[in-house]
């Protein structure tokens, strides 16, 4: 009985080993910037998801770094019905030495957090005059030498000794109000140190986009607070003294558009990229089907209404439906990072090997000062027939050849009448007149005849036509459905409402559901959601055909029960 037991007992340690092994919780450290100066203090902050063994031990940091202050935070909340406990641990460090040091694995139990790396550079040089004061804003602009429509990044820095209390800085202001501003980010925090004082810094940064050449004057910015006296109780009435600092102005150069730049738009960045993406890697293309491609360009140093239309030609048999466009801007250290994003919905007409031609967009490379192209390749794409296309068509050729056939009689019957007009000049003068009256009876007739039936010959053409190209739509918006093409399924049911209401065809999808019944007009402002709101992930399109499907099938039976005077409302 005991050796039973022992053996559960195992057991159960063994399992409780395993679960506390996949059960280890990921720590992660980041840092607010990197590199940092020798004199300045930066964050370190180490996150845990999860409960970790023990809190931890940071004294290893010692080697090289001051601990300045730390902290820690517990963060919950409640995802999807799942509940998410986060752990941080807050230090504020200043380095000791100068070099790429060490942030070595941090023990919490039996979890570790990664090693990591920070370069520590020089710190700023001593200065008389204002640096020794205790509070003073310094500003800085880079570059200082720019084009017009280039990004400058202009940084305002608040350097304090002492305590201070209901302060404020004043927005940059420039000597040219058509200048574009914009405030980049947060406020940052940290600490320095300069001629044996300590100062807590504040760094507010901005992007500038001068929009004429000559000179920039960026104005001081003014600091006003109130110093907090040193040793004030919380019951004490004693208020601080008001103080106001400036900086000092900044005057820029700014440079025209050079006379080598050749390009439609002019595009000052540091970096551009053009790029092409399809619903899969190697897109699949059919006569009438619809495939989404995504053009996107993206600019360093621009922001998104900096940047030109994608312009994108096509062979003449492919149909393009271009969507709204997509702009976005995302913020870095750097500056600004402008994003384009175009979705067009190509259709092939035509079966066979086509090339959809390269892309272009010039712009100036502004670290090099030279002109550069962002430049999309061509592409070769092979268009294949459609399922039953070609039964179609061949029916198609049948009635031409019957249609063909009939005419070829009626020039036989006109033939047969001209030779029995050259048989009457043998008669007499009336018999002569009475047969030229009968031949021309004889003639309109004919015409009349071959009048009417070329119309119905042309109308059942028109109709076939009609017939097979409303079929290759629906066998697309049935494909688009069942990919769940979004996209793909809004073009292709703007095209069958063409089909359905030729002589007041709707404009957008929102138009066709007024003029559908339920469950098809829900369907439809699904759809609508998906596109324009935060569905497009999850909108499933089989709903959408089926319910199509069966207001066609309703609207047949009820068009067979309506007076010949009376047009249903769908046709089919």
């Amino acid at each position: 009985m005991k050796h039973s037991s022992s053996l559960v007992a195992g057991m159960v340690l063994g399992v409780l080993c395993c679960a506390v092994n996949s059960w280890a919780v990921t720590i992660t450290a980041t840092v607010d910037r990197d590199p940092v100066r020798l004199d300045e203090s930066f964050t370190l902050v180490f996150a845990a998801e999860g409960s970790v063994d023990s809190g931890p031990d940071f004294q290893s940091l010692e080697q090289d770094f001051d601990i300045l202050h730390q902290s820690q935070s517990t963060n919950m909340s409640f995802i999807h019905g799942q509940m998410s406990n986060t752990r941080q641990w807050t230090l504020v460090l200043m380095p000791q030495r100068l070099g790429e040091l060490i942030i070595p694995p941090i023990s919490f139990g039996n979890d570790h957090s990664a090693m990591m790396r920070v370069t520590v550079i020089s710190g700023h040089p001593a200065q008389a005059g204002a640096r020794s004061e205790e509070l003073f804003v310094e500003v800085e602009a880079k570059p200082r030498r720019a084009f017009v429509q280039e990004q400058i990044l202009y940084t305002a820095r608040l350097y304090r000794a002492v305590n201070i209390e209901n302060a404020s800085l004043t927005e940059p202001t420039m000597n040219d109000s058509d200048v574009v501003i914009k405030k980049l980010g947060e406020d940052r925090t940290f600490q320095t140190q300069r001629d044996s004082l300590r100062y807590h810094v504040v760094e507010r940064r901005y992007v500038l986009f001068p929009q004429r050449s000559g000179t920039l004057t960026i104005d001081p910015v003014v600091f006003t607070g109130q110093i907090v006296p040193q040793g004030r109780s919380f019951f004490s009435q004693r208020s601080g003294q008001t103080k106001r600092v400036r900086s000092d102005a900044i005057t820029l150069e700014i440079l025209p558009i050079p006379s080598s730049f050749h390009g439609a738009t002019w595009l000052p960045a540091r970096d551009m990229q053009l790029a092409e993406t399809w619903p899969q890697n190697s897109p699949q293309f059919i006569v009438g089907e619809p495939v989404t491609r995504t053009l996107s360009v993206v600019a360093e140093g621009l922001t998104s209404a900096q940047l030109p239309v994608i312009n994108s030609t096509v062979p003449s048999s492919i149909k393009q439906y271009p969507d709204q466009p997509v702009s976005k801007d995302a913020e870095t250290h750097q500056g600004i990072i402008g994003i384009r994003e175009e979705k067009v919905a190509l259709i092939p007409g035509q079966a066979g090997n086509l090339i959809l031609p390269a892309i272009e967009i010039p712009w100036w490379n502004t670290q090099t000062n030279t002109m550069k192209t962002a430049r999309l390749p061509e592409r070769e794409i092979f268009v294949e027939l459609g399922e039953g296309m070609t039964n179609e068509l061949g029916n198609h050729r049948e009635s031409s050849s019957e249609e063909l056939a009939a005419s070829i009689d009626v020039v036989s019957s006109s033939s047969d009448v001209v030779q029995s007009q050259e048989g009457a000049y043998e008669v007499g003068v009336w018999q002569w007149m009475t047969g030229l009256l009968v031949i021309g009876w004889l003639i309109t007739s004919v015409l009349f005849w071959r009048y009417r039936r070329g119309n119905q010959s042309i109308s059942s053409d028109a109709r076939k036509d009609v017939s097979i190209s409303r079929r290759s739509v629906e066998r697309t918006l049935k494909s688009a459905c069942e990919r769940g093409d979004v996209h793909a399924a809004k073009v292709a049911l703007l095209e069958w409402s063409k089909f359905q209401w030729p002589d007041n065809t709707p404009k957008a999808i929102g138009a066709i559901s007024e003029r559908a019944s339920e469950p098809f007009c829900g369907e439809i402002c699904r759809l609508n959601r998906a596109l324009y709101g935060h569905e497009s992930a999850v909108w499933k399109g089989e709903s959408l055909w089926l319910s199509l499907k069966q207001s066609m099938e309703e609207d047949t039976t009820t068009s067979k029960d309506t007076p010949n005077n009376l047009e249903p409302l769908w046709l089919t």
